[in-house]
């Protein structure tokens, strides 16, 4: 079983590179999403991330002149490998010369205590648009 060497995080969550070149991302909290960001770019992920409240959504829409398949280009790794754990998993050798990631999370709590995390994730052309909060009866990250 292969051990992934920690890189980055703080008490809001956890970052990993696996040996294969994956991004382990394990969130406990929503916040801190410039330094999560930083965290993957000095993993050399070429990606912006937003954390997106419910009851909020990005704004505008889409984002990019134009977002790849997720089999185009699969930026979350589903299923997550065994050896992960929890979270997430990216894989950054997808995103391609003058290509931007794109990471959209929504982190909620359950009525109990728990955690509740989704992500939407895809690799975008050009620039790519800031996220302006607005508000929606939509579900956080449907696009």
């Amino acid at each position: 079983m292969a051990v992934p060497l920690l890189l980055g995080g703080s008490p809001a969550y956890a970052v990993a590179k696996l040996p294969d070149g994956l991004i382990h991302i394990d969130i406990h909290e929503a916040k801190d999403p410039d330094k999560l960001e930083a965290d993957l770019r000095n993993m050399g992920a070429n990606v912006v991330v937003d954390y997106i409240p419910m009851g909020k959504k990005c704004s505008p829409q889409p984002r990019s002149s134009h977002f790849l398949s997720s089999e185009e280009a699969p930026l979350h790794v589903f299923p997550t490998p065994e050896e992960a754990g929890p979270g997430f998993v990216i894989d950054p050798r997808v995103i391609g010369p003058d290509q931007t990631g794109v990471l959209e999370f929504s982190v909620s709590e359950t009525a109990g205590g728990g955690i509740v995390a989704g992500i939407w994730a895809r690799v975008g052309e050009g620039p790519i648009a800031d996220c302006t909060l607005v508000d929606t009866t939509e579900a956080p990250l449907s696009h």
